[in-house]
């Protein structure tokens, strides 16, 4: 699998969701919610969308957890004639890790 990244002009950041770094089920669901709408817009499958939820889903309880919260950001971008992409980036308000080794 290759990883590439659209050019700048490409992107569009849609949606910035806030995640509080206290258990909100309500938060989660919105963050599923808002990336399956898009993955959606932008003619994913049923099975694209759904990975894309399980990201939105799997990141937002992340931010939550372990992270203290922070922000869901949701892009989308395309390259030229090929498809559309979905980027999701978390951005926690954790300390860190401390000493790797």
């Amino acid at each position: 699998m290759t990883l590439r990244r659209a050019p700048l002009f490409a992107r569009a950041l849609l949606e910035r969701l806030n995640v509080q770094g206290f258990p909100d089920v309500s938060q989660i669901a919105e963050a599923r919610r808002t990336a399956t709408q898009l993955a959606a817009t932008l003619g994913f499958t049923d099975a694209d969308t759904g990975r894309v939820a399980l990201v939105a889903t799997e990141l937002a309880t992340n931010l939550i957890k372990h992270g203290g919260g922070g922000e869901i950001l949701l892009s989308q971008h395309q390259e030229g004639s090929a498809e559309p992409a979905v980027e999701i980036i978390a951005l926690d308000r954790g300390r860190g890790i401390g000493d790797l080794q």
